[in-house]
């Protein structure tokens, strides 16, 4: 996974300043998003929303975001890319 994070961040940093706001639809996002794809881990992912769904049964806007994530698992995975990618700038920001 590291391998593919600096992947990431080397895109980001070729598409001008590394620091900018990432966005869902960024290439370093979307290559990060497809480098750490597995069939399992999409099968983590959609147990993972239908989990936290049940939990957040008595919360119906969490609920609702969170049926929204599980109708477009796609985008909940750039969602987890991109959050990863962000956590490896902050990481990074630190030193």
């Amino acid at each position: 996974m590291n391998e593919a994070r600096r992947r990431a961040l080397l895109l980001l940093a070729a598409g001008g300043d590394p620091r900018r706001e990432l966005g869902v639809d960024d290439r370093a996002v979307k290559a990060l998003a497809v480098d750490l794809w597995t069939d399992e881990r999409g099968g983590q992912l959609v147990r993972g929303l239908d989990d936290l769904a049940l939990l957040a049964r008595d919360l119906p806007r969490v609920r609702e975001t969170v049926l929204a994530l599980a109708r477009e698992p796609d985008l909940a995975w750039r969602l987890y890319a991109m959050s990863l990618l962000a956590e490896e700038l902050g990481d990074s920001s630190s030193e």
